[in-house]
């Protein structure tokens, strides 16, 4: 009874330290911190902790790691730097949401018993199902981990974010299952530098001989017109002319205090300005019952087609009409895409506009402000794998931080740090790069289902085969 009880504490105490090492692993892995390597191990400790026991063990063990993390996050105890300003309501959510995959998914390896290779490539791809169920709130993946690293950003052009998330989901399992003593699975191990590899030697970055166009963003959440014109200027009056017609980015509502029921006298009276790039902002249209969210490119030749906001973000849904219609419009011998924020995190919204022929997307965004802007250097790492998945370059401006130029290989050209009146500029592809992912879509998804599918009719086939065996 004594051996016993000792056993079940030390397994216990196991389970903890466990969950404390994948929630300070998590914490490095995703932005701020950007320490990817770890993100293919952040997981391990939960799922060899969990490994053989139950549902409800794995899913709790899930969910205690990610809201330690958050409370890492929120306190600032594993940044070297940042503001705790802000909400920190907003990081819980965001790790929460992860949270509740990561939880289902260590459920799931939980309660296999003597895992295989098998059985790791199921609970890996239902990991990526999982994944996709998530974006009926909000997008959130531990492949953001990876927004810096080349060959996974080759991988994002042919498979999307999912194939990122599923080598990550298949790794952390895979190893856990050897520091287990279940040497059969090293092979698999021994495959993900093998990918790396292959998709490093794939070269589809653009020459930098290519045509460049330059671009900048302000990043400002200023009520003044002439500090906006005064960093919109900035951006760019240091750059050659020889390089193209510039324009900048402003962010999300960046032109809401000068405008009035879609009235835009005024920025088309500032886009006149000879020192004045074009630009893009958004705004409130008139129409009723509640307005568009819209984004329009302005320049001394007037104001663009606009851009009606597709995905809104939470309480936006009583104050604004959805838009329906991906937009993009022409600048000089480029075509400029329209995007606003929440749209970034869903793969179709932008894959729709790049599908229209955009070579650029210009991507206003105001993020709500948390702790060491946890939430919106989060959600920037989706630009970096959005570009990368369709060939295009997108110029993302945010109101508080982390804004970001990305050239149409995921290539960050330009960006901004945590802080308000910043500016950023860089030279992006003129032309966007076709990619397999824009022409097949979320195809990598439907494999994994696939592959669930697989899984369940053979072990059918399995249990009736052994059922018809112990009869004879």
């Amino acid at each position: 009874m004594t051996s016993l009880l000792y056993k079940d504490m030390k397994r216990a105490v196991a389970g903890l330290i466990a969950v404390l090492a994948s929630g300070a692993m998590l914490v490095l892995a995703l932005p701020p911190s950007n320490v990817w390597i770890l993100g293919w191990f952040a997981l391990v400790p939960v799922f060899w902790a969990t490994r053989e026991t139950r549902l409800s063990v794995g899913v709790v063990a899930g969910i205690a790691a990610t809201m330690f993390a958050a409370f890492l996050s929120t306190n600032g105890y594993l940044y070297r730097s940042g503001s705790a300003e802000g909400n920190s309501t907003w990081t819980y959510v965001g790790l929460a949401l992860f949270g509740f995959v990561f939880a289902i998914v260590a459920g799931i390896a939980a309660e296999v018993k003597r895992p295989s290779l098998k059985s790791i490539l199921v609970v890996a791809c239902a990991g990526v199902l999982v994944d996709c169920c998530l974006l009926a709130v909000i997008p959130a993946s531990l492949a953001i981990s990876q927004s810096t690293v080349r060959p996974m950003l080759v991988l994002a052009s042919f498979t999307g974010v999912w194939g990122i998330g599923f080598l990550i989901w298949f790794f952390n399992l895979a190893v856990s299952e050897v520091i287990a003593k279940n040497r059969t699975l090293i092979p698999g191990i021994a495959s993900i530098p093998v990918i790396f590899t292959l998709m490093f030697t794939i070269n589809l970055t653009h020459s930098k001989t290519v045509p460049r166009l330059l671009v900048g963003v302000v990043q400002s959440d200023s009520n003044e017109l002439a500090k906006m014109r005064e960093l919109s200027i900035e951006a760019v009056e240091r750059q050659s002319a020889r390089l193209g017609r510039p324009f900048v980015v402003w962010p999300e509502f960046g032109g809401l205090y000068f405008t009035s029921r879609g009235e835009t006298k005024k920025l088309t009276k500032l886009a006149s300005d000879p020192l004045m790039p074009a630009f893009v902002t958004t705004y409130q249209d008139g129409f009723k019952p509640l307005p568009h969210n819209t984004a329009t490119l302005f320049s001394s030749s007037g104001e663009s087609k606009s851009y009606f906001k597709r995905k809104l973000f939470g309480a936006e849904s009583t104050m604004h009409t959805p838009g329906t219609k991906p937009v993009a419009v022409a600048w000089g011998d480029s075509l400029i895409g329209l995007n606003i924020c929440f749209d970034s995190c869903y793969p179709s919204i932008i894959r729709d506009t790049a599908r229209l022929g955009a070579d650029i997307i210009a991507l206003p965004t105001i993020d709500p402000e948390s702790p060491y802007s946890f939430f919106a250097a989060n959600h920037a790492a989706f630009t970096a794998i959005r570009a990368a998945e369709n060939g295009v370059s997108i110029v993302r401006a945010d109101g508080n931080a982390y804004s970001a130029i990305v050239d149409s290989d995921g290539e960050v050209i330009g960006a901004t740090n945590d802080g308000k009146d910043q500016v950023a500029y860089g030279l992006v592809s003129r032309y966007g790069r076709p990619t397999f992912y824009r022409w097949a879509g979320d195809w990598f998804p439907f494999a994994c289902g696939g592959v669930l599918i697989w899984a369940l009719l053979t072990n059918i086939r399995s249990k009736r085969a052994a059922k018809e065996s112990a009869s004879k």
